[in-house]
């Protein structure tokens, strides 16, 4: 369990060190849920990555779903959905056609039926 919450430590050290500048450059661009209280209880993120346009009218950006999450006391209410919906209209609004994400088996079903299809990417970390 060490050697799992140090790496997270890590990644999320990795993180907030290179989101600041995504958001100052506008390559990144988060969306939030708050309850009556005025507490964050969801949200979402889109990275705008450079891309290769794949078909005619197509952006030289993708864009990639990151941060999606629903606090626990808040789950099964529709907020993700909510939180997916926006993000997929505001990329539709900006003429971004390609969306991607990395699902966990829980949000799996969400994506399928927001009409994404699992592919083939594959992953190597040079050590």
């Amino acid at each position: 369990m060490g050697d799992k919450v140090r790496s997270g430590d890590l990644a999320m050290a990795a993180f907030e060190e290179w989101l600041p500048g995504k958001i100052a450059a506008g390559r990144y661009r988060g969306w939030f849920v708050e309850n009556a209280d005025g507490h964050v209880i969801a949200g979402g993120g889109v990275w705008l990555m450079d891309a290769v346009p794949q078909f005619p009218g197509d952006t030289s950006y993708r864009a990639h779903v990151m941060n999606v999450y629903t606090e626990p006391g808040y789950r099964r209410c529709g907020l993700a959905r909510f939180v997916m919906q926006t993000i997929l209209a505001w990329c539709d609004e900006q003429g971004i056609k390609t969306i991607t994400l990395n699902a966990s088996d829980k949000g799996r079903p969400l994506y399928e039926a927001l009409g994404f299809l699992p592919t083939n990417d594959m992953r190597l970390i040079l050590p």
